[in-house]
């Protein structure tokens, strides 16, 4: 799962007569805690909370009833996003296939709505001057599948006279000269570690497609689930 770098505020009422206001809150707080969205609620009853409620009404249209959603960035600014309804559409459109949703900019999704991102990236340490036609191979074929994955990664072109200094210093990590493609794991510390060759990252990905209950029984197997958020330290 890719780390979520916003989060949603529940803006509700432990204080209400209206049964189906009880049952929308219930039901909201049990999806967002199924889909293991970060949350938190502001109790709109809580005198503590009235400042913070204030400020979320003031975004809210003005016959709105609880429970009302709102999104919470990383620079901490706060944008409506509306009511049961539309947070389970949300849900709904998360569902879909990859295809479907990298074809529709404006569908909204989980990952969309909060930004999710993975703590590492890839480094993929290729060669453009044409030795071996394998290794050309390995190397389209590897970048194609980091695509499709959507994996975030970066490129060192060994065969480029102007990045020799981190083409070495990559070397110097993984041990080994003129093999390619080396994969390499950047982590969000700025430290960077060998993972390994073209079969490392093929096995990766093979793991990465197994049913998420073998993987789970599994806490050795590195998907990339795994190696982007916990690192080499998983």
């Amino acid at each position: 799962m890719k780390e979520y770098r916003n989060k949603i505020v529940v803006l509700a009422s432990s204080f209400t007569i209206d049964d189906e206001q009880n049952v929308e809150q219930t039901q909201a707080i049990s999806l967002l805690t199924t889909r293991k969205i970060p949350f938190e609620v502001v109790d709109a009853f809580d005198p503590t909370m009235m400042k913070r409620r204030t400020q979320l009404q003031k975004l809210m249209p003005d016959s709105a009833q609880y429970p009302q959603f709102f999104v919470v960035d990383d620079n901490e600014v706060t944008s409506y996003v509306g009511e049961l309804g539309r947070l389970q559409d949300i849900d709904e459109d998360s569902g879909l296939s990859d295809s479907v949703i990298g074809a529709h900019p404006l569908i909204m999704t989980w990952e969309r709505l909060l930004g999710a991102g993975y703590r590492n990236k890839l480094l993929l340490l290729i060669s453009t001057m044409k030795v071996c036609r394998k290794q050309h191979h390995r190397q389209d074929r590897a970048m194609q599948i980091l695509r499709a994955k959507r994996i975030p990664f970066d490129t060192v072109d060994a065969a480029d006279q102007t990045l020799i200094e981190r083409r070495n210093e990559l070397f110097e990590i993984s041990g080994i000269r003129g093999q390619y493609p080396q994969f390499f794991l950047t982590e969000k510390t700025g430290e960077t570690h060998y993972i390994g060759d073209w079969d490392t990252i093929e096995n990766i990905n093979d793991t990465s497609g197994l049913p998420q209950a073998m993987i789970e029984t599994n806490p050795g197997a590195v998907t990339w689930d795994r190696l982007l958020n916990a690192g080499v330290a998983m």
